[in-house]
């Protein structure tokens, strides 16, 4: 049901043509992507794009160079053959495939390289595809993997670079062809934020709808209203105004 034009609507809600006609619903939520070094915040109608893909990397570190025997790589359940203490990179990745097409994956989806030598060293990291999001981490077993001295490599395994879809965040658009437009305010303080909680707020974002430009006028900053119609349409949104709405329900006497 389409509330009364005399009802609050929130921006980006459905809204009626002059013929009664209702319009797409096309006001989502998304989270901002901070920015420390950022000098100003946003205001409503800022034309915004989705943020890039982060790939995730996990960061391996052998504190003792391993000097013989095996090791294995557990992804996503499945576990690698057992991988020789001087493996070269080539042949740890064909493991690493071979575990990940078993999992449903497909081969590529984690690539391994190291700092300072062809095979597993004091730093390796392991690097997922950028539309994997942030996966688990890896599993490793070195209890076969030893040292000069006969005992255990112990390695520790973190995740240096956490992995973010595509999708997920939105940032300041820096062209033309922008993907959404921001609904709400967003503070130097927020932005510069990186240890806060989420940064959600609500966006326009595009495809066929229809919403009443007056209400983002209201709010958008001074000088940006004719830009911010030119991107709207550009979006696909038509803009209507206060007097093109009409309401819908029974006539009161």
């Amino acid at each position: 049901m389409v509330a009364p034009i005399s009802e609050p609507r929130n921006l980006g809600d459905i809204v009626l043509s002059e013929y009664g006609v209702a319009h797409g619903y096309c006001r989502e939520e998304y989270e901002v992507t901070r920015v420390l070094a950022a000098t100003v915040g946003l205001e409503v109608g800022e034309p915004m794009d989705f943020d890039a893909a982060v790939a995730a990397v996990q960061t391996v570190t052998m504190a003792t160079a391993s000097a013989s025997g095996t090791f294995t790589i557990t992804v996503k359940g499945q576990t690698t053959a057992p991988i020789a203490w001087n493996a070269d990179i080539a042949a740890i990745n064909t493991a690493l495939d071979l575990a990940v097409v078993r999992a449903g994956g497909t081969a590529g989806d984690i690539i391994f390289a190291n700092v300072g030598g062809d095979s597993m060293v004091s730093t390796n990291t392991f690097t997922w595809l950028n539309t994997l999001g942030n996966p688990a981490d890896l599993i490793f077993d070195t209890r076969l993997l030893l040292t000069a001295g006969g005992v255990e490599a112990v390695i520790t395994i973190a995740t240096t670079t956490a992995g973010e879809l595509a999708t997920m965040k939105m940032v300041v658009a820096t062209t033309a062809n922008t993907d959404a437009i921001l609904l709400a305010p967003v503070s130097l303080t927020d932005l510069q934020n990186a240890s806060g909680q989420e940064l959600r707020r609500p966006f326009l974002v595009r495809g066929p709808s229809s919403v009443n430009v007056d209400q983002i006028f209201a709010q958008a900053a001074a000088g940006t209203i004719a830009s911010l119609i030119t991107t709207l349409e550009a979006l696909g949104i038509q803009c209507v105004r206060q007097c093109d709405i009409t309401s819908t329900g029974t006539p009161s006497a």
